[in-house]
């Protein structure tokens, strides 16, 4: 009986452990994913969009321009404001 319940506790902890993994990926994923134009950008990081657009045009905010669009990702976004807060 012990026998059984250590091996339960074994699976439930393996299962626990690739969920953390599969939930650490999909916030990888999410964080690499790019943001298009100025007003989501500004969303991302709480701005409005002609705040955001000032901030990308001065080069306060980590984007580049894709034609006329501006593209960032989340990551490069947070890592810029971290960076700054500091």
């Amino acid at each position: 009986m012990l026998t059984k319940l250590l091996r339960v506790l074994q699976e439930v902890t393996v299962s626990s452990q690739i969920s953390k993994q599969e939930a650490d990926l999909a916030d990888t994923k999410e964080l690499d994913r790019p943001i298009y134009g100025a007003k989501a950008i500004g969303d991302e990081v709480g701005l409005q969009e002609r705040q955001a657009y000032y901030r990308l045009e001065k080069g306060d905010l980590p984007a580049e321009k894709l034609g006329n669009t501006w593209v960032s990702t989340p990551r490069r976004l947070r890592g810029r404001l971290n960076t700054a807060a500091a």
